[in-house]
């Protein structure tokens, strides 16, 4: 090859991204702009509402001590029932725990819009408060 062929292969070279003969195409401006990772806090809240259901097991009945005879339950210090027929009723107290997951989402579309803002962070998470 004489010099001025490799002068013009070199030419032509840099005009190629890969130094292939082929020209290179205009850089177009990056249309897709950047992406970063932000997070912002938002409050929501779960309203829970527990209703108590109570179910008897068998009951167990045994006998104190023998039979009264000749004798009332009031005569025995026993508060006379005022049922027909007769019953008495009791209240007992019992404390529970009640353990439950809650899953807190939120559904998300992105539109344009008012909003009621918490702090911001730029960073990808939210710190814990």
């Amino acid at each position: 090859m004489s010099s001025e062929q490799n002068e013009k292969k070199l030419v032509e070279d840099q005009n190629t991204p890969c130094g292939c003969g082929v020209p290179a195409a205009p850089q177009q401006p990056n249309q897709e702009g950047c992406t970063n990772a932000v997070s912002q806090q938002v409050c929501v809240e779960a309203v829970v509402t527990i209703t108590p259901t109570v179910t008897p097991g068998t009951p167990m009945v045994a006998c104190v001590g023998l039979p009264s005879v000749g004798t009332t339950c009031a005569d025995l210090g026993f508060t006379p029932s005022t049922t027909v027929p007769g019953s008495c009723t009791t209240s007992f107290a019992q404390v529970l725990c009640v353990t439950m997951p809650l899953t807190f989402n939120a559904d998300v579309v992105a539109t344009p819009g008012g909003v009621g803002c918490g702090p911001a962070f730029n960073a990808p998470n939210c710190p814990v408060v």
